[in-house]
């Protein structure tokens, strides 16, 4: 352990010693060290949009999908099947289309 790191730990124990975390919000909960993910350019604005509760386009697509799988499992009916699988068939159409467009993005920022 470098010098600077033994002099911030031993304020960072006398701190908690003294009680000087005591009133943080969160205190005694986990912390959450949840990676992000997703192309780098949209990692704020994602961050942001989950934050305020708002799911990303992409996101809200892949929801719809889980959600027409789900029910496709369930009916029985032959042309309501038919009405789902097109549905379903509709959202991974546009989804592929939006992972195609942030990569060719991705490309882009990278020759910038």
């Amino acid at each position: 352990m470098s010098y600077l790191a033994l002099i911030v730990d031993s304020l960072v124990k006398d701190s908690i010693r003294k009680g000087d975390f005591d009133d943080f919000e969160g205190k005694g909960k986990p912390l959450n060290l949840e990676k992000e993910t997703g192309p780098e350019h949209l990692r704020m604005s994602n961050r942001i949009m989950k934050n305020a509760g708002i799911l990303p386009e992409e996101m809200q697509i892949r929801k719809k999908m889980a959600e027409l799988r789900a029910e496709l499992k369930t009916t029985k009916d032959e042309a309501e099947r038919k009405k789902i699988i097109k549905l379903l068939l509709e959202a991974e159409s546009l989804y592929n289309i939006k992972m195609q467009k942030h990569k060719a993005d991705i490309k882009f920022m990278k020759r910038l």
